[in-house]
């Protein structure tokens, strides 16, 4: 029997308690990468394998008590680490007056007040920078060393106006993910959880 999870994804893992199933999806996510490196153990218990044996697909086994508590102390992180909870930024401005753009990423062309030269501005998880670029060998766009904006809220330009500097908490879908494996694992009486990468 196969217990809800999400609906299918490419990279799935599938834990299985007594032939019941239930899957995550693998997530490709910044947030994922420094869980990994601060809690090496339990992302391990959660999400590792063992290595194939050239027969069978790569998969574990963990005591199920084991992996409850890995998900638990994972989920705990979550609500004590501030860095797994990063600032995503963003910006609005007006392309063209009257021609708002809202929530964008990324901003190239800027011209600043006074100053020479083109610049981008670059935001996202964490980020949030103004680039000065030129044209490099070959063509290709050659950046200059990043300043950082991220304490900042409004960047005056000459090509753009003023553009707004948003930002704003973005949780991690992994939470969401661990939670729903901990309640599959908590409803579960097995003592033993095979894990399997689809």
């Amino acid at each position: 029997m196969r217990e809800k999870g999400f609906s299918k994804m490419s990279l799935q893992m599938f834990y299985v308690v007594d032939q019941v199933e239930f899957w995550v999806p693998l997530r490709d996510d910044d947030v994922f990468d420094i869980l990994a490196k601060k809690y090496p153990q339990e992302t391990d218990a959660v999400f590792g394998l063992d290595e194939p044996d050239g027969v069978n697909d790569p998969q574990g086994v963990i005591p199920r008590a084991d992996l409850l508590a890995a998900v638990e102390t994972l989920l705990t992180a979550f609500k004590q680490k501030s860095e797994l909870t990063p600032r995503q930024y963003v910006f609005d401005f007006e392309i063209i007056p009257g021609v708002p753009i809202e929530g964008d990423k990324e901003v190239r062309g800027v011209k600043l007040p006074g100053k020479g030269g083109r610049y981008c501005l670059f935001g996202g998880v964490g980020q949030c920078e103004l680039r000065e670029w030129e044209a490099g060998p070959g063509s290709l766009l050659a950046y200059k060393e990043p300043l950082d904006l991220r304490d900042q809220t409004v960047l005056e330009t000459e090509s753009h106006g003023q553009i707004k500097i948003r930002s704003m908490k973005k949780r991690s879908p992994i939470v969401g993910d661990l939670n729903r494996l901990s309640q599959f694992l908590e409803s579960q009486s097995g003592e033993s959880v095979t894990k399997r990468l689809l």
